[in-house]
């Protein structure tokens, strides 16, 4: 907590360019108490995707870094919601935020038809 009675969260989106063990630090040292994390590319292909899944050696150095400096993951960005969605893709953003202890994920709604954005995630077509 710092003497605004809250936290503060940096957005990975504020210096995209650095790894997230990078990011962590910085926001350590600037005196976050979270991150915002980006696992998959909001934009392919102006966005590289970053090994961040399985046993990935980035991953490794990342959840070192959490418990290095006490920043916590506050969400993960940005998975889209589109009338296509293969939910079983996002698996494996869902495990690595859950290793990650990330608190929220946030998602960006891409569908004009607003009933098939507001349906459960669990009563999707192949849920």
């Amino acid at each position: 907590m710092n003497n605004l009675g809250r936290d503060l969260v940096l957005a990975h989106l504020t210096l995209p360019h650095l790894l997230p063990p990078d990011f962590i630090s910085i926001a350590a040292e600037t005196g976050f108490q979270g991150v915002s994390l980006r696992l998959i590319p909001a934009s392919p292909p102006e966005e590289e995707q970053l090994p961040m899944f399985g046993s990935s050696p980035l991953l490794a150095r990342t959840l070192e870094q959490i418990e290095a400096t006490g920043v916590y993951v506050n969400d993960i960005e940005v998975p889209k919601i589109e009338p296509d969605i293969d939910l079983g893709a996002l698996e494996r953003v869902l495990e690595t935020a859950a290793r990650l202890q990330a608190r929220f994920l946030t998602v960006v709604a891409l569908d004009d038809v607003e009933e098939r954005v507001v349906v459960p995630m669990h009563q999707r077509q192949g849920a």
